[in-house]
């Protein structure tokens, strides 16, 4: 029904512990989100702002609380039934519903197997941390022709090096233990 788990995908990438403990999975399911929905399902209006006539998502609105408890029965459905076929303790760590249709439950590979068969379930993909790292951005997006300034990745523009493009943040906090933050003597206290 679904992609494939990550643990699968990624093979020999993947510590080999990965491949049989527990870990967070990220359960889409196959009903639009909040912020998607165009309508179609009886007695619940479309919430997409344009399907809406609205030019930004009202969260608050009946049509969106209607449908977001439409979403929460469906998700608490699923669990039920995954508790009944899977492992009867299971509970979710996450509920989302305005951006995304679905939840991280705690499952073994082989859980997320049997969860991923599931008509409800759109994909199921293990929950993957990744450290932040300044220093090599420009590789983990793939960007170093971009940041080295060649034609290949500034369209034929040599010596352009991202003038006048747009960056969002993602600001994930401060954590003061992290090795950026080590006092290495290189300012007087």
């Amino acid at each position: 029904s679904g992609t494939v788990c990550e643990a699968v995908l990624c093979g020999s990438t993947q510590d080999s512990n990965e491949k049989t403990e527990s870990g967070v999975y990220i359960i889409q399911l196959t009903d639009p989100p909040l912020a998607l929905y165009k309508g179609g399902i009886r007695d619940l209006s479309a919430t997409h702002p344009r399907s809406a006539g609205k030019k930004r998502l009202d969260i608050r609105n009946s049509a969106s609380r209607a449908y977001r408890r439409y979403l929460s029965e469906q998700q608490d459905q699923l669990t039920a039934c995954l508790k009944k076929d899977v492992r009867p303790l299971l509970e979710p760590v996450y509920k989302y519903e305005v951006a995304f249709n679905g939840m991280a439950l705690r499952l073994t590979p082989a859980e997320a197997a049997e969860v991923e068969k599931r008509p409800e379930v759109a994909s199921v993909r293990r929950d993957k941390p990744y450290q932040l790292m300044t220093d090599t951005t420009p590789a983990f997006i793939h960007a170093e022709d971009v940041w080295n300034g060649s034609e290949d990745g500034t369209g034929g523009f040599p010596g352009v090096k991202g003038e006048g493009i747009i960056v969002g943040i993602i600001d994930s906090g401060i954590w003061p233990e992290h090795p950026s933050f080590a006092d290495d003597g290189t300012y007087p206290s």
